[in-house]
Formats: C-alpha cells, sequence, structure tokens
C-alpha cells in the first residue's frame, strides 16, 4: 500500500493529546454534512480530522486525489486537518490500514441506514471496518445541519439501554452540548408495566452512565437530563423522542452473540424511522474483545445465509414435524418395539433401525427453535409432543420386557446406562448437525445420520426393560442419558438457529423475554446435566487408571518368575476399604513361597494404597518341541 500525502499540513498547533479523526471521502459518494460533523467533533473534543481518500485497482479515477470543495475547504481550514490518498486492494482494508499506521482514535463514516441483511448488516465496506476497527467507530446517518450558535439545533437526544457503548455516547453529547450551548436528554425505555422499583433502577442505570461519562456533576446536572419511557414498543418511543431533537446519538449493539443476532435489528429499526441524522457509536473495547468479534465472525461465517423466505420455510417444516400426529405417534410405537427388542437381542443394527424410524428429534428441534424465535405456541405442541413420546416408549417398553421370556441387561443395554461427557459431546454436535440440516435442503440426506446419532429412542427403551426388572440404577443412569441427549440437543440446535438469522422482531418485546428466559434457562439445564456426568466421567478414568495400574505392576510382579503367568483379574475398590484383587495366573512349574506377599507389596507401592490380594493358580502343561511336557 502506497499513501500519498497532500500538501495541505495540519494548521495547529502540533497533535499534541488531539483525538485524531479519521474521516473516509470519495468524489463519487460526498456527503457535505459528514465533513461538517468531522470539523465539529475536532473543535469539540478537540481533535484533528485527517480525510482519507481510497483508491482501489477498479476505480476509474485512480489517478485523482480526493480535494473538497471550495465551501467546505474553507470550513476545513477551521480545525488541523490533513488529507491523505491511499491506495488499497479494498476501500475497508485502505481505511483500517490508516486506522492502524496513523493511530487514530476515531473513524466517522456515512450510512444510509438500510441493513443489508442478518449477516452483512451495513454494507461490505462499512461492515469490516466496524469490526476490525482499533478505535472507536461513529456512524453518521442522515443530513447533518448541526452548527455552533443555531439556536434550533442545540438538543440532543442519547438513547441507551445501558449497554457497553453508552458512556461513549454519552461522552461526545455532552462535549457537542458543551461547544454549541446545547441540553442533553438521556433517556431508556421500560415495559409500559414497568413498577415503580424498576423505574427507579432505570434511573440509577443513566445516572451511572452520567457518571461514567464525565466527572464534573456540575456540568452534568446542567447539560443532562435523565427520562425513563414506559411503553412496549421501543423503536416506536424512541423516535416519538426524537421528533423534539435535532441529534440523535444511538449505543450500537453490544458484542454478545445474543445481542448481535437477536438484539441486532432494533438499531437498525430506530434509523430507519428517524428523521433526524443518528449516530451510532460503536466503542473500542481493547485487544480481548477485538480478537473474540474476529473468532465469532469466523465462525459466522462458515454458515450460510439465509433469506427471509428460507426462514419462513424451515419455520412451517420444523413446526409440522413437531405436531403430535396419530402419524407421529404410529411411529414413535413401532420405533420403541424395534428398539426394545433389538437392546434384549443384543443387537446393533436392529437398534439402528430404531433410530432411523423414530421421529423424535423434529419436536426436540423444533424446542430450540421456539426458544429462538420466543414462540410459545410452538415450544407448547413441541413440548406436548415430546412428552406425550416418551411417556408412550416407557410404557411400551415396559410391557414388552414384562412379557418377553427373557429380559437381561444385555451389553446394548448396559452400554446406555452409564453416560458420561462424551455422551454430552455427541448429543451437542448431533443437534447442531440436525438444526443446520433440516435448514438446508441440499443436505437434507445427512438427516439419518443425525438420527443415528442423536439417539432417543433407545435410552427410552432402556428406561422401559430397567424398571420392568426393577434394576434402579439402570434407569437412572439411562434416564439421565436420555435428558441430555434432550438438553444438549434443543440447546445446539437453539445456537445454530441463532447464527443462522432467526430471532423475533424488534418490537416484539415478550418474545425476546422469552428468548432470553429460554436460553439461559437451557444453559442452566445444560449445566445441570453435566455435573452428574462430569462425575461419571471422573470415576471411569480413575476405574481405567487404577485397572491399567494393577496389571502393570501385577505383570511386573510376576515377571521375576518365569514359570508363572497372568491369565486374568478383577478387583473391587470400595470406599475406605482395601482394594480386593482376585488374581488368576497360570503356572507351569512350582510356585516360590512367598508369592502371594510379593505380589500385595508390589501392588500397594504401585496405588498407593492397602490391597488383599487373592492369588487363584491354574496347573499348566507346556507342548510342544522335542522334549518332554513341561510339568
Amino acid at each position: 500500500m502506497e499513501i500519498h500525502t497532500q500538501p495541505t499540513a495540519v494548521t495547529a498547533d502540533g497533535a499534541g493529546d488531539r483525538c485524531r479523526i479519521l474521516l473516509p471521502l470519495s468524489h463519487k459518494h460526498y456527503l457535505p454534512g459528514l465533513l461538517r460533523f468531522a470539523i465539529l467533533l475536532a473543535q469539540a473534543l478537540p481533535g484533528e480530522v485527517l480525510a482519507l481518500h481510497v483508491i482501489t485497482p477498479e476505480d476509474s479515477e485512480s489517478a485523482q486525489a480526493w480535494a473538497p470543495p471550495a465551501g467546505d475547504a474553507a470550513l476545513l481550514e477551521s480545525v488541523p486537518h490533513e488529507i491523505v490518498t491511499v491506495q488499497a486492494e479494498t476501500v475497508s482494508a485502505g481505511i483500517l490500514s490508516v486506522a492502524h499506521r496513523r493511530g487514530c482514535g476515531l473513524i466517522l463514516l456515512a450510512w444510509r441506514g438500510y441493513p443489508r441483511s442478518l449477516r452483512n448488516k451495513l454494507g461490505h465496506i462499512l461492515d469490516p471496518v466496524v469490526e476490525d476497527a482499533p478505535c472507536d467507530v461513529l456512524l453518521l446517518k442522515g443530513e447533518f445541519v448541526f452548527e455552533p450558535g443555531t439556536p434550533a439545533s442545540q438538543r440532543i437526544l442519547v438513547a441507551t439501554a445501558g449497554g457497553t457503548h453508552a458512556v461513549d455516547a454519552v461522552r461526545l453529547a455532552l462535549a457537542l452540548a458543551r461547544l454549541c450551548q446545547g441540553s442533553v436528554t438521556l433517556v431508556t425505555v421500560q415495559p409500559e408495566d414497568a413498577d415503580a422499583e424498576a423505574e427507579a433502577q432505570a434511573q440509577v442505570m443513566l445516572a451511572k452512565v452520567v457518571a461514567e461519562a464525565t466527572s464534573d456533576r456540575e456540568e452534568a446536572e446542567r447539560l443532562v437530563t435523565r427520562k425513563v419511557i414506559c411503553a412496549d414498543k421501543v423503536a416506536a418511543a424512541i423516535v416519538a423522542a426524537a421528533r423534539n431533537h435535532d441529534l440523535v446519538f444511538l449505543g450500537a449493539t453490544g458484542d454478545t452473540i445474543v445481542n448481535q443476532l437477536v438484539l441486532g435489528s432494533i438499531t437498525e429499526r430506530i434509523v430507519q424511522c428517524i428523521a433526524q441524522p443518528v449516530v451510532i457509536v460503536r466503542a473500542y473495547r481493547g485487544l480481548t474483545v477485538f480478537w473474540l468479534r474476529r473468532f465469532w465472525r469466523q465462525v459466522n461465517a462458515v454458515l450460510p445465509a439465509l433469506t427471509d423466505d428460507d426462514r419462513l420455510d424451515v419455520y412451517k417444516r420444523i413446526r409440522r414435524g413437531a405436531r403430535g400426529t396419530s402419524d407421529f405417534y404410529t411411529l414413535i410405537l413401532l420405533s420403541v418395539v424395534i428398539a426394545t427388542m433389538g437392546l434384549l437381542l443384543n443387537s446393533g443394527a436392529v437398534i439402528i433401525g430404531a433410530m432411523l424410524v423414530a421421529p423424535l428429534m423434529t419436536p426436540v428441534l423444533a424446542l430450540g427453535l421456539g426458544v429462538v424465535m420466543g414462540d410459545i405456541r410452538l415450544l407448547r405442541v413441541a413440548g406436548e409432543s415430546t412428552a406425550v413420546g416418551v411417556l408412550l416408549a416407557v410404557l411400551l417398553s415396559v410391557v414388552l420386557a414384562r412379557v418377553a421370556p427373557l429380559a437381561l441387561l444385555t451389553a446394548e443395554v448396559e452400554a446406555r446406562t452409564h453416560p458420561n461427557l462424551f455422551d454430552l459431546t455427541v448429543a451437542l454436535a448431533a443437534g447442531a448437525a440436525g438444526a443446520f440440516s433440516i435448514a438446508r435442503k441440499n443436505i437434507a440426506a445427512a438427516l439419518p445420520g443425525v438420527a443415528i446419532a442423536a439417539a432417543l429412542v433407545p435410552p427410552l427403551s432402556v428406561i422401559g426393560i430397567s424398571l420392568a426388572t426393577a434394576r434402579w440404577a439402570a434407569a437412572g443412569g439411562a434416564s439421565l442419558l436420555f435428558g441430555t441427549n434432550l438438553v444438549a440437543i434443543s440447546f445446539a440446535a437453539a445456537v445454530i438457529y441463532l447464527m443462522l438469522g432467526f430471532f423475533p422482531q424488534a418490537e416484539e418485546r415478550k418474545r425476546h423475554t422469552i428468548l432470553r428466559r429460554g436460553f439461559f434457562a437451557s444453559l442452566a439445564l445444560l449445566f445441570v446435566v453435566t455435573l452428574p456426568l462430569a462425575h461419571r466421567q471422573e470415576q471411569d478414568v480413575n476405574r481405567t487408571t487404577l485397572a491399567r495400574t494393577l496389571r502393570s505392576s501385577l505383570e511386573e510382579a510376576l515377571s521375576e518368575q518365569t514359570n508363572l503367568s497372568l491369565f486374568n483379574f478383577d478387583w473391587d475398590a470400595s470406599p475406605g476399604q482395601p482394594i480386593t484383587i482376585r488374581v488368576v495366573v497360570l503356572a507351569t512349574g512350582a510356585v516360590f513361597p512367598g508369592i502371594v506377599e510379593k505380589i500385595d507389596q508390589a501392588v500397594t507401592k504401585a496405588v498407593g494404597r492397602e490391597v488383599d490380594v487373592r492369588l487363584v493358580i491354574i496347573r499348566a502343561s507346556e507342548l510342544g518341541g522335542t522334549g518332554p511336557p513341561t510339568p
């Protein structure tokens, strides 16, 4: 990249601690109001203006440098400034490069106020700059005519919900009000039925924002008016309040996944409806937040963008599949018969067939979509279908196990009674894959594999078999496995749906409330099931480690007597008791005296715990070769 600086120099005494305002401009999209706003900011902060023109390879005017019109050039002379022309592959790359190299403290950009999509909100130029800027970013929408000394241009509105960018918005608004002898109104919106306590808490939040924005309490009391508006429609309330003001500041949407994907559209809706100039403030939050945002964008970029029609089609298909129709329950019953027989026969192939037949995956995915959409009716439909399907599955498996001539805890049954964190991981991946597959018609062929991975019906059959045979611990383990699958699949599906752009409309506050509560409830349930799974995982790891240690110590103790070899061993490690080990060895010769004590000492030293060794010796003869058999 090559930077060409025009002869125009900084027209004041050094930069010092001035805020350097980067102002990208072009011949094609020149907005006089943007330059005037930058000049006013430079006077208010104080600061200097770095006017930037980026030339790309596709730019037909690559040989030209930008220069302001004569009238605006005179205004620009009133503040320290510099005009720079940059060659870069893209406009956004040029802006970011200059911001890094020149240590800019603020980037000022123009925005038309029309979001492109959830995944590309501002446009191919603004999105990279807003997300990757090494400093604060301001987006100005509307024609700015706000000038010092103009009586009709002194009223500034700052709307906030207490987000991370509100403090910077108030700080900038105060600087402009101080310069223009104006006033600032700081507002927040509460639900229409909010009580006095909620309004008091909102006032405390506004006071905290003002206190963080300025340390001059006297100035804050003189310039800032705090106001709480009670209304169910946030955007409409802010638009109504803006009618009595000349400039509006809004804090950008927060950096969390929920804020970006669910609440992000409210800012765009407000901007589109307000006639006055609007400034959106996005404050720089340090390298940690910067890299977290970049990581999130890389993850988000992997997923395809869905159109509104695509999302509507997905919603309709999931809602239809979540209904508890006669076909749904018939398939549930048939899949339970297949799964129960497969478990009793210890046949993995039959169990896989049951997974393919079972329709339970769709209502579980619908639970995740219902949470994301804040759709209480979809949650009710999916919840009823899931609950009735689970009840029918358990009852039928109990009946089948009772009438079966021999109901045993086969290996397939036993494998579903000891879940651990690996099962949780599989369920999360299966839920994500299921939500993604059902949202993309061209990869719907993956759904059978997802159904196999999810394995919702076999644990229900194991619960029924265990209850029918009075094996309560096994029933509890299978219940934990099913609960893990249910919670993890619905939670992972909700995350994927969020990333694909499913969310309530900005004004639907009740749905947003359902979304937040449902999302945090899902997180809480996920944490609840993780605790016993982690405990079981720890137990499994400890048992595996102990078994390996016992085997290696036994083999080492027996290695000194060449005619003894370890055949098998089993052990029991009850809490607070010595480890009881039953060792079976093959002996092809005489056994040395004291072998049991020697094994006892070796194992005790290896495991660091008292052991009780019981040795079983099987006499063996070695056949083969030319010599006589070994007695």
